[in-house]
């Protein structure tokens, strides 16, 4: 299962939410790939957080093997970006 959703997101602060996100991500040690974003890793899948390079936007991709662990990883990510950008 594959799912995607945009969060809109100042241009000029995309980057700086990405940056403070994976940060914090770091420090609490989760799995995660920092090329082209930030991807969380999971034994059952992941999620993508990546800032748009043409819309003001932060578009959150997640897949995974059954809808249940989608809807967790994807919650888990609109979650935690929501947070960092109220900061």
């Amino acid at each position: 299962s594959i799912f995607e959703e945009n969060f809109p997101c100042p241009d000029h602060m995309k980057f700086k939410v990405l940056k403070k996100l994976k940060a914090k991500l770091e420090a609490e040690d989760q799995n995660l790939l920092g090329v082209d974003g930030i991807k969380i890793l999971d034994d059952n899948g992941w999620v993508l957080l990546r800032p748009s390079n043409t819309e003001a936007i932060i578009r959150v991709s997640a897949e995974a093997k059954n809808k249940e662990k989608l809807k967790e990883l994807y919650d888990f990510a609109a979650r935690e970006l929501k947070q960092i950008m109220t900061e």
